[in-house]
């Protein structure tokens, strides 16, 4: 279905900004969950009247250095969004160029 109606439709320019800013404010939660780490909670218990609870420093592990390189992969999905339509424009000219370069060559 995906490949159909890509073969069928074109996206607007203004279809592209919004999945741009979209694909930013995805960027925008997927790292406030490091703003955890900055917490108090990191640092501190709050909670000492539960004895039994142990709880240690916060840090990088496994999961979190995952969500650091999917926050940066969405933010490149975001930026090579906002200049897919450049790269679309600029494929256009080179076409319309090799085209006017084989009618030269051909003698036309």
């Amino acid at each position: 279905l995906i490949v159909g109606a890509s073969n069928c439709m074109m996206v607007s320019r203004k279809s592209f900004r919004r999945i741009t800013v979209t694909l930013f404010f995805v960027t925008c939660l997927q790292t406030m969950i490091f703003i955890f780490l900055f917490s108090e909670r990191c640092y501190k218990d709050l909670f000492p009247d539960f004895p039994r609870v142990d709880l240690q420093h916060c840090s990088l592990g496994n999961g979190s250095k995952l969500s650091l390189a999917s926050s940066c992969m969405w933010f490149l999905a975001a930026t090579f969004t906002g200049f897919i339509e450049r790269a679309s424009l600029v494929e256009v000219q080179t076409k319309m160029l090799s085209m006017h370069a084989s009618n030269l060559l051909d003698g036309g």
